[in-house]
């Protein structure tokens, strides 16, 4: 039995491995990587034939598969979320995050917008463009976040707010706007690691060129970020089946 489902396992895994690193972008090296393990996989799995089975033993193989399929996307989370791209672009993009009812903003906010300044200051790009909604609060992500970078020193006039950024998808789409705009070129996202691989997902379908940033998160993570690893997971299975 256990042998049944590690040939079903290396298959669907081998032809997932191919499918996710050649639609996404990631480095070269973790390409060839993939290729060498998934002809690994597909040499074990076709060896011999499969063997037959009780019907009972392919529901366990299914949720053995889902578990499977589930463990590689955390480990694919950690593995590309946590790669720093900073190099020159024409935009930084800070995706919001929570902002409390008194208007303060929240650690991950204040994570971000910090990430995002020092990139300015630092030359990456000569534009900041914030984006978030008004949540639940009533506060609105995008002009807290303005609020922020004008306090950590970056020109007011180089600030971009956009108040329409519900969603994910609604800041990519914010930001291919402003590159059709000016020119084109390329983006520096700045979130948190496990909201990046996301990111780039949806940039790759929305034609926007990105080059993550993680937050700088400091000694201490997130609280929630296991919640937060989870929902990224699902979130990625769907998108990407979404197309």
């Amino acid at each position: 039995m256990l042998l049944l489902w590690f040939r079903y396992l290396a298959v669907l895994a081998a032809a997932l491995v191919c499918l996710g690193v050649f639609r996404l972008a990631v480095p070269w090296a973790l390409r060839l990587l993939a290729l060498v393990l998934s002809a690994g996989l597909l040499l074990l799995a076709t060896r011999r034939p499969f063997p037959s089975a009780p019907a009972g033993t392919h529901l366990g193989a299914l949720l053995l598969l889902g578990a499977s399929v589930f463990t590689a996307e955390v480990l694919y989370i950690h593995a590309s979320g946590l790669v720093d791209q900073r190099q020159p672009a024409a935009v930084i993009v800070v995706f919001g995050a929570k902002v409390h009812e008194d208007g303060t903003p929240s650690e991950a906010l204040a994570e971000r917008v910090a990430t995002g300044a020092k990139l300015y200051h630092q030359g990456y790009a000569p534009t900041l463009l914030v984006s978030g909604g008004i949540g639940r609060e009533g506060q609105n992500e995008a002009a807290v976040m303005k609020r922020l970078a004008v306090q950590q020193g970056v020109p007011a006039e180089a600030i971009v707010e956009d108040p329409g950024g519900i969603s994910t998808e609604a800041t990519l789409q914010a930001t291919r706007a402003w590159l059709d705009t000016h020119g084109g070129g390329e983006a520096l996202m700045v979130s948190h690691y496990h909201h990046l691989p996301r990111i780039r997902l949806l940039g790759h379908f929305h034609g926007v060129k990105c080059l993550t940033v993680p937050a700088d998160e400091g000694d201490t993570l997130l609280a929630g970020t296991p919640f937060y690893v989870v929902r990224e997971a699902a979130a990625l299975a769907f998108y990407f089946l979404r197309g």
